[in-house]
């Protein structure tokens, strides 16, 4: 182990500072400056290995199509919880890490399909058009239940519509009756 009077000198943490500027979400950021100084030589050869992929790929080919990283480890460790309910926010928060999801191994697959670095963490993405679609089904694009998403919901909000115009009628006549 590299003792901290080592690490102040070689100013480690100064290192770590100005890498966590790259970092996208403030998740990754934390990341980095987590990180401490690896122990054996294998370690630092292997993610070595996956940074000068990474590097190339970034080279090479256009920038990830990442324009946000939510962190929801917070609401998907929720969501586990049998009879947890999640806001609209948080339910459309996890839709869109899908789509982000899909689409960085999309563009893994497409760019890094025989480094390392895809090999290692390909599986680790969500990628399911599947999900996507029938989740757009289900849901509106802020976060509310689609009318369309059963035939039972729709029967039942199409009720409330008529019972709210029906109440709607009454209290009219009421007031009406009231005032004249």
């Amino acid at each position: 182990m590299i003792s901290n009077i080592a690490l102040e000198k070689l100013e480690y943490s100064k290192v770590l500072n100005f890498i966590s500027n790259y970092a996208v979400t403030e998740f990754g950021k934390s990341q980095i400056l987590s990180q401490k100084p690896f122990l054996d030589k294998t370690s630092a050869i292997s993610k070595g290995t996956l940074i000068t992929e990474a590097k190339e790929i970034l080279i090479n080919y256009e920038y990830p199509p990442i324009n946000y990283l939510p962190n929801l480890q917070k609401i998907l460790i929720q969501s586990k919880v049998l009879g947890s309910i999640l806001k609209k926010e948080e339910i459309i928060k996890i839709y869109e890490l899908s789509q982000i999801s899909r689409r960085i191994y999309s563009f893994l697959k497409s760019n890094a399909l025989n480094t390392e670095l895809y090999q290692k963490y390909s599986n680790s993405f969500f990628a399911d058009k599947n999900f996507e679609s029938l989740f757009a089904k289900i849901f509106n694009e802020v976060g509310e239940i689609r009318d369309s998403a059963s035939s039972k919901l729709s029967e039942i909000r199409k009720e409330i519509i008529k019972k709210n115009s029906s109440l709607t009628i009454v209290v009219e006549k009421i007031l009406k009756d009231l005032s004249g």
